[in-house]
């Protein structure tokens, strides 16, 4: 599977869940922006002011209302919306809500149990585990005595701890690895614990729009969520799918395919994204000198290819780029192709919420700015909202 590739290791770094079908990865509250001031971190809203004031050393994205923060002596605890601490630090490390509940563990390095709490800081299951991470359709991931397994929401073992990894339950199956000395294997499982994809990815793989790719001698297909093979290997490279469509490699170039494996549009493209807002970013040219514009789902442009580099689109504007490496700048593009906001920074990200983050090298100064391209802030961000962007 060709895999999307980060521009810069600090603002456009990689989630890149994204093209895996999670969606960007952002706060839940959509009234509140991390930042960080003299190295403690807070939230503005969308105006700029300080909501809640840069006092932690660490705060992580809202999830059903709260916060997970750590102060100045490395104790985890929990804040809502408006800064006030709802539960205590005093964990060693903790989870974000899901489902009402978060795992945190108490003890010291060598030797940390985990149990779990809910909203108000008492404790709603008190078996103690290894590890232990959130809840997801009513499963926790849970390690005991080096193997992880899964319980439900009243602590019940569900799935014995056979697994040397495992991930969150997402429409009924969740990703689990096996490994020995010299090899790691991720498949599927099911809510019994029974395989529905025997191990054989390297590393862990996505669903996206209940379709994964896979590789068999050289050539990519696609599973669907039973584990049956629904489009047969035939592709020299594959992205996820994402708006029903998906794009594929034949015979050197890319071009879309549907969810039943039919071409509908037809290979001719350099480089090919994912559909973002009904449009892709696509490539044309030799590297050094190839351009990006944007399709539509019949293949048609409707932005031709001249940018030096482009993004998805997300909220109705996105990133591009004009000039070389190193002297390139970026700006926000409509979908005429009309710039909204003039190509003038040197990094920038998706918009979110009605933000984005980007960064003037001459300043040496990162910003939120609006979509009408207003600074909102300046000064040292918090980049877990915003830089989720990427290359083709």
């Amino acid at each position: 599977m060709k895999k999307p590739v980060s521009i810069k290791p600090l603002l456009l770094f990689l989630t890149l869940i994204v093209l895996a079908g999670q969606g960007y990865a952002q706060n839940d509250s959509t009234n509140l922006f991390p930042i960080r001031v003299d190295g403690k971190e807070g939230f503005i809203d969308r105006t700029g002011k300080v909501i809640i004031e840069p006092r932690f050393i660490m705060a992580r994205a809202f999830h059903d209302g709260i916060a997970l923060v750590r102060n100045d002596s490395f104790e985890y605890g929990y804040i809502d919306e408006t800064g006030q601490i709802i539960i205590e630090p005093k964990y060693r490390h903790a989870t974000d809500f899901s489902e009402g509940m978060a795992a945190v563990c108490v003890g010291n390095h060598e030797s940390c149990e985990w149990f779990f709490i809910d909203k108000t800081g008492n404790i709603t299951i008190n078996r103690h585990y290894e590890a232990a991470n959130e809840f997801h359709e009513g499963f926790a991931a849970v390690s005991i005595d080096g193997k992880w397994g899964y319980i439900d929401t009243s602590g019940e073992i569900v799935i014995q701890p056979q697994f040397d990894s495992a991930g969150a339950f997402e429409g009924g199956i969740a990703p689990v690895m096996t490994k020995s000395t010299s090899t790691i294997k991720w498949g599927f499982i099911d809510e019994t614990g029974n395989y529905v994809i025997e191990p054989q990815f390297s590393s862990i793989p996505y669903f996206s729009e209940s379709l994964l790719s896979f590789e068999r001698d050289g050539k990519y297909g696609y599973y669907d969520t039973s584990g049956k093979i629904v489009i047969e290997p035939q592709f020299e490279e594959t992205f996820c799918f994402k708006e029903g469509l998906a794009a594929v490699k034949i015979d050197g170039k890319w071009g879309y395919i549907d969810q039943t494996g039919n071409l509908v549009i037809k290979p001719q493209f350099d480089e090919a994204s994912a559909f973002f807002e009904e449009l892709a970013c696509v490539g044309i040219g030799d590297w050094g000198t190839r351009k990006y514009g944007f399709i539509d789902k019949t293949g048609k442009y409707v932005i031709e290819p001249r940018f030096d580099i482009a993004f998805a689109f997300s909220e109705e504007l996105a990133c591009v780029g004009i000039g070389t490496w190193g002297t390139r700048k970026y700006g926000y593009i409509d979908k005429s192709g009309k710039f909204v906001i003039e190509p003038k920074y040197d990094e920038g990200g998706f918009f979110s919420n009605g933000l984005t983050a980007v960064y003037a090298k001459d300043k040496d100064t990162y910003y939120y700015i609006d979509k009408q391209g207003k600074i909102i802030w300046e000064g040292d961000l918090k980049f877990y909202l915003f830089v989720t962007q990427f290359s083709l």
